[in-house]
């Protein structure tokens, strides 16, 4: 068995292939730059897909009346104004250029009737803003920022002979140290987790694109990648880190049984009962108790999900949900 250290030399190191690695390295690689891209699972497998309801930008193609000004108050206001006024704005003015630069890449957008891009509302938003591909959008941003890495390689196999020769993707790549020389970054180290070999990456520029913190929880939908390594990395190396009490989350999951702990229930299926009609609202409560009848149900958490979202004005609604919620609770018990 060889001891040698396998050793690679960069322009740019970029630690994660999520939507903002990926839109890291075609910068990087559109400036000329030599790039490598370490991802910790499989290229195209990020936690990306499970941005489904959309991407805000304020295009307007829904009302008017929007604009990044708009989107910037909402943000601001949507942070409580602790927000790093500079980033908000700038997250405001630019994000209508990135979605049609995506695009331009590939993705296909829903539609309006006129053939502009759909925007539908979404919390914290004063106009609908949320441009969007059905309930999969998380998806079509990575397939599509996959496809440019791959058209990127095919236009370097073109013109270089090499499809690798200025951007290479280093798959089941677990980055451990970001190195350091006389103060400064010098490249970072790892292993490869299908054998455990080790390599060094040297490199003037290192990027962090190592995703959330979601495995620090017992229950969470996130992906087994999402353990704050990125975070480590850049405290160990002397990095500060800021707004770390922040955290997003999302307020309805499922945590029992065991075999769907973590699923996300889509608040449409716990809210949009006020919206049906009698007929409509009495059928989608009796199969909501049926179904957690059948779960049988063993913590009280589940209740709010049947019993405090639902919001009934009729009285026909109001006896069908009380219905619904006795026999929760008598289950939970």
């Amino acid at each position: 068995m060889s001891t040698s250290l396998e050793r690679h030399k960069y322009d740019v190191v970029i630690v994660g292939a999520g939507g903002a690695g990926l839109r890291a390295a075609v910068e990087a690689r559109e400036a000329g730059l030599k790039v490598a891209i370490l991802c910790k699972s499989l290229f195209g497998k990020a936690h990306t897909v499970m941005a489904e309801g959309g991407a805000a930008a304020s295009m307007g193609n829904a009302n008017s009346n929007d604009n990044w000004m708009v989107h910037f108050r909402d943000t601001m206001r949507g942070g409580k104004f602790l927000n790093h006024f500079r980033m908000a704005e700038l997250h405001a003015k630019e994000s209508p250029d990135r979605i049609w630069e995506l695009e331009m890449w590939g993705a296909l957008f829903d539609r309006t009737k006129e053939g502009k891009i759909s925007q539908r509302n979404f919390g914290g938003h004063e106009y609908p803003r949320l441009a969007h591909v059905g309930d999969r959008t998380g998806l079509e941003l990575i397939r599509t920022m996959q496809q440019r890495i791959v058209a990127l390689q095919q236009k370097d196999k073109r013109d270089h002979g090499d499809a690798e020769s200025f951007i290479k993707v280093f798959a089941e790549f677990t980055v451990t140290e970001v190195l350091k020389e006389n103060g400064k970054v010098a490249g970072v180290y790892g292993y490869y987790r299908e054998n455990g070999h080790e390599a060094l990456f040297e490199a003037p520029a290192v990027i962090l694109a190592t995703g959330g913190v979601g495995k620090t929880f017992k229950i969470t939908s996130n992906s087994w990648e999402g353990t704050g390594d990125g975070h480590a990395l850049a405290l160990k190396a002397g990095g500060n880190l800021v707004d770390m009490e922040f955290l997003q989350f999302h307020p309805t999951g499922m945590v029992w049984p065991p075999s769907v702990r973590g699923i996300l229930v889509p608040n449409l299926f716990v809210v949009k009962v006020e919206f049906l009609p009698t007929r409509s609202a009495s059928a989608l409560c009796s199969s909501t108790s049926r179904m957690y009848s059948r779960i049988s149900m063993q913590t009280t958490k589940l209740k709010l999900i049947v019993g405090t979202p639902i919001k009934i004005t009729t009285a026909a609604h109001q006896s069908c949900c009380h219905a619904t919620k006795s026999r929760a609770r008598s289950t939970a018990k």
